[in-house]
């Protein structure tokens, strides 16, 4: 497990800054993330341009779909976390629709405009997807040399 000032930071943010299914960072961890060549892994929260949080999606945003040894294949996962947003959107009450739609426009403005993955389809991806739970291995094509596991 992970402590420190940071860590803490993180947390009181998360408890009375953030609405939305984010990690919001300090600006002391901006810095450092920026100092350390690692900024892509931070994104700006488009209604508040001075927040930014971990991109989490960054490896969907980064996914490149031409097959190559040692490369994890995201298509089918991500098809199934469209499949349970738009699940999210059907229904869902208050805070949580505000969530879900929050979470719709991260995925179409950083992962589908890439043009890869897809959109959120609010009709279409509610239909669920024949792919694996995330807590399943990962589907690679071929292991990289010396590479022993790829949870």
């Amino acid at each position: 497990m992970i402590f420190g000032p940071a860590m803490l930071d993180a947390y009181r943010m998360e408890c009375k800054e953030a609405r939305n299914p984010m990690v919001l960072v300090s600006e002391e961890v901006r810095s450092d993330a920026r100092a350390a060549g690692l900024s892509n892994l931070l994104t700006g929260d488009d209604e508040e341009p001075d927040r930014h949080y971990v991109h989490y999606l960054i490896s969907y945003s980064a996914y490149d779909s031409n097959p190559r040894a040692g490369v994890v294949i995201l298509d089918s996962q991500a098809a199934l976390i469209r499949h349970f947003i738009a699940k999210r959107l059907l229904g869902a009450p208050g805070k949580i629709l505000d969530k879900a739609e929050w979470m719709e426009r991260y995925w179409n403005e950083k992962v589908a405009t890439g043009g890869i993955l897809g959109r959120v389809d609010r009709v279409a991806d509610l239909v669920r997807p024949n792919a694996r739970p995330f807590r399943s291995r990962l589907a690679v094509l071929a292991p990289q040399p010396g590479a022993t596991s790829v949870d």
